[in-house]
């Protein structure tokens, strides 16, 4: 008697449809349809219908359950997935409502507006794509907003792992954007927004979201080179994220075949494979050595004797630098401690020579052969007595951090 009087209390303060009734006592009977168990209150109460337009709570959402299905089919329809989970959005009055209606002793036997839509919503979706309900990393997350009954898609990222080599100079590893426009076009970039025509990002991006319908992208690398660069050897690993692609299935030998054609002796991929969202921290985290040649031009001469001083101060060598003049406006101005695990003259000639380096990631090769005004300790130019700058500079490889600590051999 208690509990029904608890009831007819709720009832005569809140006009409920069957759904919102039947849902506040369906953890009573799981397995029972909302509208079998608000009747068979009404007929222990004697209390008559109320009309679904006309609830307090859901305003009449709860009979719109196919259409919202066929909003969610709609919206889904040119869209490659696996999974799926349905996702919902209530409006702040809702969620005052549907809270001042459980704000009593019965509120432990009910089951809130939200999952019980998205549990029949997902029935629906499941019995028509035959797609699996994912509650963890699902392809796609339909996101429905009551009361508007407006569908956004949340539809999970690809991620594509490989290596890049660049083998033209004067083109930077990211989007460059104008840093007198941000971005916008003006007079100083052309109207580009940009500070460089192209780059390796946008070169391997391109297509690969063509492919997939992907509308944004983002490219991750394990460290990069200045646009002077060139990137050689085995190539630099990078992920190259796709942001809601519309297409899952990518043949990656084709879109591989792609970029290498099209971008022939300046970029080149190699070892694409799908992969996921970890892959990116992975290698941001990864101490990959690297392999250097550098060709360096002397206000000297280079002689024996320099030479023999060179390989013997930066074999297995620590030194320190501060962040460098030319990044210091976008960059920390921090000291850091780095090793020089190699270090090798193949060939001088006057004022010129070049030199093999094998250093630890994060070391800033040109500022160890200039010195940057003494911000690099030990340094190039302060071992051979006059300043030393790079005129071209190659990275040969990427060491592997696994092998890291083995004999590399120059």
């Amino acid at each position: 008697m208690k509990f029904l009087n608890s009831v007819r209390r709720v009832l005569k303060k809140f006009s409920l449809c069957d759904e919102c009734l039947g849902r506040l006592f369906k953890k009573l009977k799981p397995k029972s349809d909302n509208k079998k168990i608000a009747l068979a209150i009404r007929k222990n109460l004697e209390i008559e219908r109320t009309k679904p337009e006309e609830c307090y709570l859901c305003k009449g959402a709860s009979e719109k359950v196919d259409e919202f299905s066929d909003k969610i089919l709609e919206k889904l329809k040119d869209i490659e997935f696996d999974s799926f989970l349905i996702g919902l959005h209530l409006s702040k009055d809702f969620e005052e409502r549907e809270n001042k209606v459980l704000e009593n002793e019965i509120s432990q036997f009910a089951l809130k507006f939200k999952d019980d839509l998205k549990r029949k919503i997902g029935k629906i979706i499941f019995h028509k794509t035959g797609k699996k309900v994912k509650f963890e990393n699902p392809d796609v997350v339909p996101v429905l907003n009551i009361p508007s009954g407006k569908i956004s898609l949340q539809i999970k990222p690809l991620y594509i792992y490989g290596r890049y080599l660049k083998k033209k100079r004067g083109i930077p590893q990211t989007k460059w954007f104008c840093r007198a426009c941000r971005g916008k076009g003006c007079k100083e970039c052309n109207f580009t927004g940009k500070m460089f025509q192209t780059s390796v990002e946008e070169m391997i991006a391109f297509d690969a979201m063509q492919m997939t319908g992907a509308n944004d992208e983002a490219f991750h690398g394990a460290g990069r080179e200045d646009e002077d660069v060139l990137m050689l050897g085995n190539g630099r690993p990078f992920v190259l994220e796709l942001k809601s692609p519309r297409k899952r299935t990518l043949d990656l030998k084709v879109l591989q075949e792609k970029i290498n054609k099209k971008y022939k002796g300046i970029v080149e991929v190699r070892e694409l494979v799908l992969s996921e969202r970890a892959k990116i921290q992975e290698i941001k985290s990864a101490c990959h050595r690297k392999l250097y040649r550098a060709s360096v031009k002397g206000k000297g001469n280079f002689t024996e004797k320099i030479v023999r001083k060179l390989e013997k101060t930066f074999n297995n060598c620590l030194i320190t630098q501060q962040t460098p003049t030319r990044v210091s406006e976008r960059r920390a101005d921090i000291k850091r401690e780095r090793k020089v695990f190699k270090f090798q003259v193949l060939e001088f000639n006057e004022n010129r020579a070049t030199f093999l380096i094998e250093a630890q990631a994060g070391t800033y090769i040109k500022e160890l052969i200039s010195g940057d005004s003494g911000r690099t300790k030990p340094n190039i130019s302060d071992v051979c007595g006059f300043l030393c700058e790079v005129e071209k500079l190659d990275v040969l490889k990427v060491v592997e951090e696994k092998v890291a600590d083995e004999k590399t051999i120059l």
